[in-house]
This record gives C-alpha cells, structure tokens and sequence, in this order.
C-alpha cells in the first residue's frame, strides 16, 4: 500500500537505494510519488500470475517520467514448468516491446529457494556500471515522501534528493509553504551522514516546523531558490493507450514529484488532445507548486482513475498566452537542446520585464557555473542586457532596441508639442512613457542613450542633442508681452488677470510661465504667484538694507519696506525662507545668508 525503503550494497563503495512502490492500481498515486525519484526500474512479475493491466500503467508512467533503463525479475519462478516459464517469457517479450524494457534482461528467479539472485545482482551492477549521473544541477531540491515525528529527535522527512547538496546545520526552506527551518541531523539507510547530494535517499531532522506543518509533496530547498507558482507552462503527450482524449478545461488529476492534486489543463492551440498527439498546455492549480524546467510529470483522469497523459515542464512560473495566438510558437522555441536559443526564447517571452538569474536558473536547470558562462557570451555578443546588476536581470536585446526606439520618438514628440520646455524630467518620463516599465530599466535606457548621444542630460531635463527652445513669433510677442505685465516692483497681476489680458489658455499660459522661470527672467512664488527676476533682485537688496541696522525683520516692517499688501507679503516672505534667504523664528525673520 505505502512505499517501502531499503539498500543493495554491489560493492564496498556503492551502495543503491531502492524504493519498492506499490503494484495494486488502486495505489498508483503512491507509485507515482516513488517512482520519480529514480533512475532505473527493477519490475517484478511473478510467474504465476504474469503481466497485469497494471504492469503496463506502470511501465507507461515510467516512460513519461523519462526513466530510460530497467530489468525485468520473473519472480516465483519455482512455481512453475519450464515450459510455461519459456511461453512467459515469449508473453513478456511481445508486452515489452516498443517499450524503454524491450531490450531489458529478463531474470527468473525465486527468493524461496534463492534461485538467480545472484545473476539478477549481476545484471544490477552491470547496469549500475553503464548508468551516467548526468545531474549537474545545483540548487537542492528534497521532494517529501514521508513525514514522522521520533522521540527525543523531532520532526523527520524522508525523500530523494533530486539535485544539489545540503548539509547539517544549513538553513533552508518548506516550499510552497515558504516556511523557513533548519537541518539538524542527516542520515542515509540509518547511517549519519554530514552531507546529502544527489540521486540519494536521505532523511533529515528538521528544527523548526511540527509534523502538521508538513505533507507528502513539500519541497525542501534553499532560500529564494524555487518560486511558487499557481501555474505552469507544459508541453503534453497524451498516451497512445489514453482510453480518453483531452479536452480544454478538463480537471484533472496531476502527479509532480511526490504531490498528487487536482489541476486543470488549458489547451493553448486546440479544443481536444487527442490520444498519441502532443501540444503546449497551461496547467493551473488551487494552491502553489514549485518546479524546475523539464521536470517529468504524471496526468491521471479524476474518473475512472486512468493514466492519460503526460510531459515536460517549459516555465514553471505563470505565464499568459492567449489561445490560439502566435505567442505559443515562442513557447516551442524554449523546449531546445541548443541552451543559448533556450535563454534567447525564454527573454523573448517575458517581454519587458526580462528574468533574475534565480528564475533563469530553473527555467534552464543548469548549473551556476554553466548559466553565468553562457549569460556573458551572450552579454558579450550584445544578444541580451543586464539592466539590474544587483538583482542581476537580464532582458532581450530586441527590447531594449525597440524601446530606446520608442524613447528617441516620445523625444521627438514630446519637444513638438512643448515648445517652450528645455526638456523632460526622469520623474515625468517616468510617470507617462514609461508607466509600465522598472525604474532600473528606465535608468538603464536612459544611460545607455546618453552614452550614444541619442538622448542628452542638461541640468535635470532630459531632450534631445542639439535640442533649444525656439520661440515662434506669436509666442515670442506673448513673453514680452508677459514681461511687460510683471515687470514692476507693484503688485503682480494674478494668472486670470494674465489670462484675460493676454487671450491665453491655461494650459499654454503656464507653459510660458514655466518657460520664463526656467529662462531665470520671472520667479515662482506659489503656484498662483509669480514676480519679475528684477523685483525680486530689488527687494533682496531691500532685506539686505534693513539687516544691517536691524536683527529681526516682522511682517509688518516687510510691508512698509515693499510697500506691498498683506495678500503679497506672507507667500515672499515664505519664498525667501525657502531660498534660504531668511529663516523663520517665531514670527520673526532673521538673516540666514549675507550679500553676495
């Protein structure tokens, strides 16, 4: 019923893990979770009984779980004749075949009378022997197969290490849950051990979580290594054997590791799959998972409980593709052998927003050594950016290309329409053309246009080279015009009274008002309130008069000293404070910076 657990010692250093699933197929969902941790199978017939309906489910979910290896045991062989022993074997010969066993030894043997164990041994280490460990990748990963608490020791799990390495006294992480703990002890086969690495069953002692915080198909991993996901992008195989085909939306029962849940396929590019074809899908769940790129997994009907399906990971992250749209062709350049077309068509899909290395490095499975290498080839042949170093994202060169494009036209629009502006803010550039994208990008768009000259920084206002402000003579008469009517040390007109006397709009009045405070030819008081530059140069000068016989300066001594009214008195003497020409003490002025 439940996975059982033990050792083969071939020799003194190697030892296998073994991992007995279950045969009967009411318990397939615990085969499942066995069966995808390891690398090749042993299957057991008895030779009583032969091949059953759920032999060939096992073998097929083997297959789709990319298991390329194994040896058939003819178990019970005692128990019959020769005869039906050799018409077995013809049986077994004809089942396996077009299967990854069909080239498989098979070894009668019989654990009464200890008959061809040894042969069957023999046949394991050869195959021990010829089996290349191609794993390379390096974050750790434990799918968990079983959870217990022992006595005076705490909370234990079991499972297979699928990758990378963990040690005792290491911090790591609960996934999906994102609960954090710590490893407190590890054994393998009830032998402490200071370490764990790949392809080994291991059991750890955690520090920091209960028993209840715990279920089979948990992930254990390190910090910011997996991310959670309520969906995945798949590429899917329905069986040849599937009794169903596969229709959009149908729920469905999903294997991944050690979890089975309940999903629902989305069919990217047809209503139906039918059996033997294969398609891009997208997978959504109810709660998170965690995964790797090409990682195996397992499509079972919710009813009769059947193997229909199954497939390969491509992004195990959320990813929005619209139905029959060409972005799925994007999707099927991401399933190559050539690794850097894989990361080139991984960018490509995430657009502007590009990918971390910690997400680049499970959407490849590679190794950190292996990403960073072919990351600066393909920084060095200007295929991809690096526009956040500290976080270290990477995005499409065709992006960058297109939106420097994009930010060079805005530019162009941008002084067309605004006349009478030196250029645009980062903050302005910000919040209108680039609303949608990060502020680093946004940094790094606008260094890189700077450092080719097709965009330019003067003071705080971004435009482009060459670029001045050029009146036109209708605007040109409307700033002498405005001069005119601020030019005296009385009181200023009010933007309406500006208004009506020039026949302005608003919106083209205040441009030229912000024209004219960026010429340093009228200074902005308040929003409401503008003074010539020479008047306001005139009553400086006053303040500086009035200091050298005076500490302090009132309200009431500004008024007599302007002559202007209480409307126009407290906004200047709150414009000086904030030029630090002054400083406010009470209801006081002092001086705050002496004549230049």
């Amino acid at each position: 019923i439940e996975l059982g657990f033990a050792y083969l010692d071939l020799n003194e250093k190697d030892r296998l893990g073994i991992i007995d699933v279950p045969g009967h197929e009411k318990f397939i969902k615990n085969m499942v979770a066995g069966a995808s941790g390891v690398d090749f199978v042993l299957l057991a017939i008895a030779a009583d009984e032969g091949i059953m309906p759920q032999t060939i489910e096992h073998i097929e979910i083997c297959t789709l779980l990319g298991i390329t290896k194994g040896i058939v045991a003819i178990t019970k062989s005692d128990m019959v004749d020769a005869d039906w022993l050799e018409m077995l074997h013809e049986d077994l010969k004809a089942s396996l075949a077009g299967t990854f066993l069909a080239d498989a030894p098979l070894i009668p043997v019989s654990a009464q009378k200890n008959m061809g164990l040894d042969v069957l041994k023999e046949n394991i280490l050869k195959l021990y022997a010829d089996f290349e460990n191609k794993d390379v990748f390096d974050i750790f990963r434990l799918p968990v197969d079983r959870v217990f608490s022992i006595k005076g020791h705490g909370t234990v799990v079991t499972g297979s290490v699928l990758s990378g390495q963990i040690a005792s006294d290491e911090n790591i992480v609960l996934m999906p849950k994102e609960k954090p703990c710590k490893v407190r002890s590890l054994q393998q086969h009830s032998q402490n051990v200071a370490s764990v690495s790949a392809n080994t069953r291991t059991a750890i002692n955690l520090h920091g979580l209960n028993i209840q915080d715990i279920s089979r198909g948990d992930v254990l991993a390190r910090k910011d290594t997996l991310f959670p996901s309520l969906s995945w992008t798949i590429k899917l195989t329905c069986l040849k054997s599937s009794p169903i085909s596969l229709k959009h939306r149908t729920e469905i029962h999903l294997h991944h590791g050690t979890k089975d849940m309940l999903a629902r396929v989305y069919l990217l590019d047809r209503e139906e799959l039918l059996a033997g074809d294969e398609c891009l899908c997208h997978l959504r769940f109810q709660e998170p998972l965690v995964a790797v790129f090409n990682d195996p997994f397992i499509i079972r009907a919710a009813s009769p409980l059947r193997t229909l399906a199954g497939g390969n990971i491509l992004m195990p992250w959320t990813h929005k593709v619209r139905r029959f749209s060409k972005d799925h062709e994007q999707l099927l350049a991401i399933d190559t052998q050539i690794v850097h077309e894989h990361i080139l068509a991984l960018l490509l899909t995430e657009k502007n927003t590009g990918l971390d290395f910690a997400k680049l490095q499970i959407a490849t499975a590679l190794n950190k050594k292996q990403l960073d290498k072919i990351l600066l080839e393909l920084l060095g042949k200007q295929k991809i950016y690096c526009y956040n170093k500290d976080e270290k994202i990477y995005i499409h060169a065709d992006f960058i290309s297109v939106l420097s494009t994009n930010l060079i036209l805005y530019m162009q629009t941008f002084h067309t329409e605004n006349p009478l502006k030196k250029g645009i803010t980062k903050s302005e550039l910000s919040s209108h053309w680039g609303k949608k994208l990060s502020a680093r990008l946004i940094h790094f768009l606008l260094e890189k246009t700077f450092k080719e000259n097709l965009l330019t920084l003067e003071q705080e206002y971004i435009k482009l080279p060459n670029y001045t402000v050029a009146l036109s003579t209708d605007i040109k008469e409307q700033e002498d015009a405005l001069l005119v009517l601020y030019g005296t040390l009385t009181a200023p007109p009010t933007i309406k009274e500006v208004q009506e006397s020039l026949k302005m709009q608003p919106k083209a009045l205040q441009e030229l008002l912000d024209h004219l405070v960026g010429a340093q030819k009228l200074a902005k008081v308040t929003q409401e309130l503008y003074f010539s530059v020479q008047a306001i140069e005139q009553i400086e000068q006053m303040i500086f008069s009035f200091f050298k016989t005076k500490d302090s300066l009132e309200p009431s001594d500004f008024r007599e000293l302007t002559g202007l009214s209480r409307k126009f008195t407290i906004p200047l003497l709150e414009y000086f404070d904030k030029v630090k020409l002054t400083m406010r003490v009470d209801d006081k002025r002092i001086l705050r910076r002496k004549e230049a």
